[in-house]
């Protein structure tokens, strides 16, 4: 009987998920309990070289009020906009230039999970008459978005990251990732890491435009420079399995923080 990846995505997922709740939950019961700022801004920025297809960068800024919270929950209106820029080589497979300003609402459970529902406007930045069109969305997202692991606990790690993005623009199938990451973390100087690892990247797709269906195994290694509000990572991985959709090597930057 064959198992289709987004059997295989569900699953992991789900597994993944429970675990980490229970984990998250008795690590909230050991910490004392810290209300976050009521005003924050959030910077992030995701550069992925792509053998093929050149380089794709989507960087987003939004800025949070939280107008409520307790020792799980918090509730925080934004107001964000986000751009997404391709260099020439890369505008033949993905969007063109595009800007999107949007408002939304964010609801966190011990800060690992996160829906947020937002309306915006996607306008198109490549063509000489601006083309604009509604953009609504929402994604459930779960893992530590912005720090990659916690910097005060070297020595083997384990990440986890599980999203799924509904975008009624493009398909009526929202869009799934996971990923999960096994390495070692190596301490070069203050605040500077390097980790190598193996990685397993699932992604359920229905919309070429959100990228296609994936099933990937991986080796790589990140250097990492991180404090308390900010991190900065570029990491270079090999897929063990090459197709039409990525070539063997590939590089991610990404930056974030919040401000």
């Amino acid at each position: 009987m064959k198992i289709s990846s987004r059997c295989v995505l569900y699953v992991v997922g789900l597994i993944v998920l429970m675990t980490s709740l229970s984990q998250a939950s008795q690590a909230e019961e050991a910490m004392s309990y810290k209300l976050v700022k009521k005003f924050r801004q959030e910077l992030y920025s995701e550069s992925t070289y792509y053998q093929k297809y050149d380089v794709v960068t989507e960087s987003r800024l939004r800025s949070y009020i939280s107008i409520w919270q307790d020792e799980h929950w918090e509730l925080r209106p934004y107001l964000g906009v986000s751009l997404q820029y391709q260099t020439p080589g890369a505008q033949n497979k993905y969007f063109d230039n595009t800007l999107h300003p949007a408002l939304g609402v964010q609801m966190t459970y011990l800060r690992k999970i996160s829906l947020s529902l937002q309306g915006g406007v996607r306008m198109n930045l490549s063509q000489t008459e601006k083309q604009s069109e509604w953009d609504p969305r929402a994604v459930l997202s779960f893992g530590d978005f912005w720090s990659w692991v916690p910097v005060k606990l070297p020595g083997v790690f384990t990440e986890v990251y599980a999203e799924s993005a509904y975008l009624p623009r493009l398909s009526s199938t929202p869009v799934s990732t996971l990923w999960l990451k096994q390495g070692y973390r190596m301490n070069l100087v203050s605040h500077l890491y390097l980790d190598p690892y193996v990685e397993l990247f699932l992604r359920e797709s229905r919309s070429a435009d959100l990228g296609p269906s994936l099933t990937q195994g991986r080796s790589g290694a990140r250097l990492l420079w991180a404090n308390d509000s900010w991190s900065v990572a570029g990491l270079i991985y090999h897929n063990f399995r090459q197709d039409e959709s990525s070539a063997s090597t590939e590089g991610l930057l990404v930056v974030g923080g919040n401000f």
